[in-house]
């Protein structure tokens, strides 16, 4: 949480500072939502832009879209030095939710059958144009003779009614592993130059930068290293529970046992460690620059 980051702080940014790259992070509304502006800077980002470095000449529902936000985000890519390697952030704001409202000039989707649902659709529409956003920002990096990973993931998804929700499941959300759907969004690795290609059945947010670094074939961070090994244990870790190998589900964290308890164990103490216990906080999992 933004809120907690009140000084200095391991992140991703920082790690990749110590191996040369110049850190960039945007997004475009207020800096003050979510006390990004400082939570950014205490992430050790070089570089951050609001809403006041973006044109604004293609909103949708008085948002920047997705196509903007990349455009930006292209443009400061072209710009950074060919010897300097840069690591970019963006967190867009096109399809920030409700989605209670009518005509917006896009082309329209709408659901087959009798599901209809007019937030749905809206939400549905809205990702329509994010898909041509991507594809275009795809195109661009191809063009480029710059080496480049891209990582994109959601972060949640759409705040839809729980009717609608059960009615598209065939039923109540009861099990944990029923709730859990709700909680399942994509996310794809791509470069514009040949690597492996896999497919990844099952992970969570918190692993994705070994992901990442791995993509880009860079040297993973000892935190990052504890991160893959406890994948290989918990490969699904959320607010709501994890996923357990030995029972073959989800469970509360509070139920896991034996070696997958261990594993948890130590993965909150970790965590506390970064980002409550600054005093004697390890500068071998989480040095600050």
């Amino acid at each position: 949480k933004n809120r907690h980051i009140k000084s200095p702080t391991y992140s991703l940014a920082g790690y990749l500072g110590s191996l040369g790259y110049t850190g960039y992070a945007t997004h475009p509304s207020d800096g003050v939502n979510w006390n990004r502006n400082n939570a950014y800077r205490y992430l050790e980002f070089d570089k951050i832009e609001f809403c006041e470095a973006y044109p604004e000449e293609y909103l949708i529902r008085d948002n920047v879209s997705d196509q903007e936000t990349y455009e930006l985000m292209l443009d400061r890519h072209e710009r950074q030095p060919k010897d300097e390697p840069l690591f970019m952030f963006g967190v867009t704001m096109q399809n920030h939710g409700g989605y209670d409202f009518g005509d917006i000039g896009l082309e329209r989707i709408t659901l087959a059958g009798d599901q209809h649902n007019e937030a749905a659709e809206n939400y549905l529409t809205l990702i329509h144009e994010s898909d041509k956003a991507f594809e275009m920002l795809i195109r661009e990096l191809e063009k480029s003779d710059r080496p480049t990973v891209l990582l994109m993931f959601g972060d949640h998804q759409p705040s839809l009614s729980m009717d609608f929700l059960e009615q598209l499941h065939g039923g109540a959300l009861e099990t944990l592993d029923e709730q859990m759907l709700r909680y399942k969004v994509p996310f794809i690795i791509w470069a514009n130059y040949d690597i492996e290609e896999k497919t990844v059945d099952c992970t969570s947010l918190n692993y994705l930068s070994v992901y990442l670094m791995e993509a880009a074939g860079l040297p993973l961070s000892p935190y990052q290293e504890f991160l893959r090994d406890t994948e290989k244990q918990i490969p699904v870790i959320n607010s709501n529970g994890c996923y357990s190998l030995s029972e073959g589900c989800f469970l509360p964290i509070s139920d896991a046992q034996g070696e997958e308890k261990t594993a948890l164990n130590l993965y909150a103490q970790l965590q506390y460690n970064c980002m409550f216990d600054t005093k004697h906080r390890s500068e071998v999992f989480f040095p600050v620059q």
